[in-house]
C-alpha cells in the first residue's frame, strides 16, 4: 500500500441505521467540508471520509490510517453516531498511538468534560468549530505543548479536564467555500446543501440542540455571495442527482430584508437547466410576501414545525407560535404553488389523551389542505431543556444507549401517560393519519 502523508483527516461519524433506499445518504457533511476548506486555506493536505456512505467499517478506518498517516484526524458526531465515533478513535489509536483525535459536533459540544475523559480522545472542539480546528492544528503541528490559548477546547491534563475560553461567534465573511470536492456527491441524495447564515437560531425551544450547538444569533450571509455559491454548486452536481439546492439552516428566513434579496436574485438568473430550492423556517418568521417572492425565485419546498395541535402543548415547549399561524403558512404556501412539510414530534412532555387527539384532527386538516407530514419520536438530546431537566418536567428517559437517540425510539413517557400507553397510541395514530411506520417502538 503506497502511503501518503496528511496533515488532518476529517471523518464524519455514521448513524446506527440509516433507512436510505436510491441514496446511501442524504447530504453530504458541510460542517467539515468548510472546516476542510480554512484548513486549506491556511495550507494544510486535508482528507475527508464520511462513513454514512458506506456505513461503520473499522478495517476501512485502520486502512485509511495506515495508508494517509494522518497527525491528526477530527471525528464530528451527534448523539445517535457517538458509540460509532468512540470505536472509531479507538480503532485509530490501535494503529497509531501518536494520532491526534478530535471530538466536535452536538454530541461533544454538550457533554465536553464527558468526552474529554475517553482515553481514545485527545481534544474536544465545542459549538462552532471551524477556526479552533485551524488554531488547534496549528498548535499540534508546531510542537506546542500549551493549548490554554486556543478557545472552545476541553482536553485532559492528567486527571483533570481543562475547558479553555469560548471565541465570539463567526461573522458572514469568516469561512471560505466549502471543500465539496473531498466528498462523492454522487452517492448522496441531495448533494446541493447550503448555508445561509453562520449562527443557530433566536429562539430557545425546550427541545432543540441547536442554541446549545450553534448559539442563539442568526447571521444572514451576504445574499450574492449566496448566488455565487448556488451557481458553483448547479455547476458540479452529478448528473445523477436533482438539480435542488436545499438550505441547511432551521430559520432560514429569519431575516425578510435578506431573504427577499436572495429571492429577487434567484429570479434573474437565467440558467439552460431546471432547478429548485428548499428550505426551513419558523411560522412566525415567514409571511406572504417571502413565500410568493420564493416561489417565483424557483423555491418548490418549504419545511416548518408544528410539533403539536395543541395550543398547551406548544407553550409548554416555549415555541412561541400558534397552531392557527400554523395553518394560515400551510394554507399561504399551498394557494402560492410551494410543497410544505410539517414536521410532528410525539410524545411531548406536556401530552394527555386530550392534546393527542388535538394533534391528531389537526394532522388530519393539514394534510387535506395538500400538506405533507413528518412524525419523529421526541429526542432528549443531551443539553436540552428536555434532557437536563427530565426529572422537574416529570418524563422519564427511556433510553439506554445514545445510539438510540435517533428520532426513530421512543425515548420518553409523560407525567399522563405510560410508555405501553404511547406505544398503543402511536400505532392508532400511523394508522389513522395514515404515515409510512419507519420508527421503532
Amino acid at each position: 500500500m503506497e502511503k501518503t502523508m496528511t496533515d488532518v483527516l476529517l471523518v464524519e461519524s455514521p448513524v446506527k441505521n440509516p433507512m436510505r433506499d436510491r441514496y446511501p445518504w442524504s447530504s453530504p457533511p458541510l460542517i467539515l467540508a468548510y472546516t476542510a476548506s480554512v484548513l486549506r486555506k491556511n495550507g494544510y493536505e486535508v482528507s475527508a471520509i464520511d462513513l454514512n456512505v458506506g456505513g461503520l467499517n473499522l478495517k476501512r478506518v485502520r486502512n485509511i490510517i495506515e495508508k494517509e498517516n494522518p497527525s491528526i484526524v477530527q471525528i464530528s458526531t451527534g448523539t445517535e453516531q457517538y458509540l460509532n465515533a468512540l470505536q472509531i478513535s479507538e480503532a485509530i489509536k490501535k494503529v497509531d498511538p501518536t494520532t491526534k483525535t478530535v471530538l466536535s459536533g452536538s454530541h461533544p459540544t454538550s457533554r465536553p468534560k464527558e468526552v474529554a475523559k475517553e482515553s481514545s480522545v485527545d481534544f474536544v472542539i465545542i459549538g462552532e468549530g471551524e477556526y479552533a480546528m485551524l488554531d488547534l492544528t496549528n498548535s499540534i503541528l508546531s510542537k506546542k505543548t500549551d493549548f490554554s490559548e486556543v478557545r472552545d477546547l476541553a482536553y485532559r491534563e492528567g486527571d483533570e479536564v481543562i475547558m479553555t475560553e469560548s471565541s465570539s461567534p463567526l461573522s458572514n465573511v469568516d469561512l471560505p467555500t466549502p471543500a465539496r470536492d473531498l466528498f462523492s456527491l454522487e452517492f448522496y441524495e441531495y448533494p446541493g446543501i447550503i448555508r445561509a447564515a453562520w449562527g443557530g437560531c433566536p429562539n430557545n425551544c425546550k427541545f432543540c440542540t441547536v442554541p446549545v450547538y450553534r448559539g442563539n444569533e442568526y447571521r444572514a450571509r451576504e445574499p450574492k455571495k449566496i448566488v455565487d455559491e448556488v451557481l458553483e454548486v448547479l455547476k458540479f452536481l452529478p448528473p445523477s442527482t436533482p438539480n435542488v439546492i436545499k438550505f441547511m439552516d432551521d430559520t432560514f428566513s429569519s431575516n425578510k430584508e435578506e431573504t427577499l434579496k436572495l429571492s429577487k436574485l434567484f429570479q434573474e438568473l437565467d440558467l439552460p437547466i431546471q432547478w429548485e430550492w428548499t428550505f426551513t423556517t419558523r411560522v412566525d418568521v415567514v409571511d406572504e410576501e417571502i413565500l410568493r417572492e420564493a416561489y417565483r425565485g424557483e423555491c418548490s419546498t418549504i419545511l416548518v414545525g408544528a410539533e403539536s395541535g395543541s395550543q398547551r402543548v406548544l407553550d409548554s415547549l416555549d415555541k412561541d407560535i400558534t397552531v392557527n399561524r400554523i395553518r394560515e403558512v400551510v394554507d399561504m404556501a399551498t394557494d402560492i404553488g410551494l410543497r410544505v412539510n410539517v414536521t410532528f414530534m410525539f410524545p411531548l412532555p406536556e401530552d394527555d389523551r386530550e392534546s393527542i387527539r388535538e394533534t391528531v384532527g389537526f394532522m388530519k386538516e393539514l394534510k387535506g389542505m395538500g400538506a405533507n407530514l413528518i412524525m419523529s419520536f421526541t429526542t432528549p438530546y443531551p443539553g436540552t431543556f428536555l434532557y437536563e431537566n427530565a426529572d422537574d418536567i416529570g418524563i422519564n428517559i427511556l433510553g439506554s444507549s445514545w445510539d438510540e437517540f435517533d428520532a426513530k425510539h421512543l425515548l420518553i413517557d409523560t407525567k399522563y401517560l405510560s410508555e405501553k400507553e404511547l406505544k398503543e397510541i402511536h400505532e392508532d395514530i400511523v394508522e389513522e393519519v395514515g404515515f409510512i411506520n419507519q420508527l421503532e417502538v
